[in-house]
């Protein structure tokens, strides 16, 4: 009997312990390679050009390079092709959920962000630091696309709704998804934004979960980044005060809630149970070391 997409994409080619430990390592490399960057400024005077395109640019490159080149030694190492971590086709129907999806992350979730920020100002005082990218005049807009929302969308996409998701099935639909946003949210070390990759986290890996491909949630992940680049091009900082905003954010409610609930109850799941423990331990490493990073960038811009 031929399986369908998702089935094959059910069957977990990595466990638990490999999972978690893959994220550990994901999580470190970046910062070992952050570390080697400054230490090159450093040697050759340039320590001080932090507003320069080629600086600009390293810092993107800085995770996404790693991460490349980690899920190609980890996927070599593990004979694993890149289908059976889900880059295959799907039905068009997940493509086109996640983008109407992403149109409720734009505008609903990030109305929901832009409260989560307010809280943290009025709470703790808490600024977020301006997101610096590379010169945009003429053609630099695609060059910035490629290193901002090209790359991000293929490695982040891998590693989380590809190799993260696949390792941890076994455990469940719900802690698969909630584990994922987690983790995923963790990962990007922004006090501002830890509500928002939660829920972007979480959303992702539930379309990568039943769609069986990583596709629709890289051309989501590849929109999202997209328009805070085509946002900062035309200086637009706030929707606020816009006529047309209050309708976007109910629009984007009815899309999200409606996608959500199509997705979870398209089929029902069966109990599982996994290496949670083993799971968690092999993952502590990562997880710590993105803990500390969030503290450390949270409470760096309160003094």
């Amino acid at each position: 009997m031929q399986k369908k997409c998702y089935d094959i994409f059910m069957e977990p080619l990595l466990n638990e312990r490999k999972g978690g430990l893959f994220y550990s390592i994901a999580a470190v490399v970046p910062v070992f390679a952050a570390l080697a960057f400054s230490l090159i400024l450093v040697a050759t005077g340039l320590q001080n050009e932090t507003d320069a395109p080629w600086y600009l640019y390293a810092q993107f490159l800085l995770t996404q390079i790693p991460f490349a080149l980690l899920l190609a030694v980890f996927l070599k190492r593990e004979k694993i092709p890149l289908r059976e971590i889900g880059v295959k086709g799907t039905k068009a129907r997940y493509f086109v959920l996640a983008v109407l999806m992403q149109v409720g992350i734009f505008f609903a979730l990030g109305s929901v962000n832009e409260q989560f920020v307010s809280i943290l100002y009025d709470a703790f005082g808490y600024i977020p630091p301006e997101t610096k990218l590379p010169p945009m005049e003429g053609f630099g807009i695609v060059g910035v696309l490629f290193v901002v929302a090209v790359l991000p969308a293929i490695c982040e996409e891998l590693i989380f709704r590809g190799v993260m998701v696949n390792s941890t099935k076994k455990m469940g639909f719900a802690f698969c998804v909630l584990v994922n946003g987690v983790l995923f949210s963790l990962f990007h070390e922004n006090p501002a934004q830890t509500i928002y990759q939660f829920l972007c986290g979480c959303i992702f890996a539930l379309v990568a979960y039943r769609s069986g491909s990583v596709l629709p949630t890289m051309l989501s992940h590849f929109l999202n980044n997209a328009f805070v680049v085509v946002c900062q091009k035309f200086g637009i900082v706030s929707f606020e005060g816009m006529g047309w905003y209050p309708v976007a954010i109910i629009l984007g409610w009815i899309l999200l809630v409606g996608g959500i609930l199509w997705l979870v109850f398209e089929r029902r799941e069966e109990k599982k149970t996994g290496d949670k423990k083993g799971f968690f331990l092999a993952a502590a490493l990562g997880i710590a070391v993105c803990a500390i990073l969030w503290l450390a960038n949270f409470f760096s811009y309160l003094l």
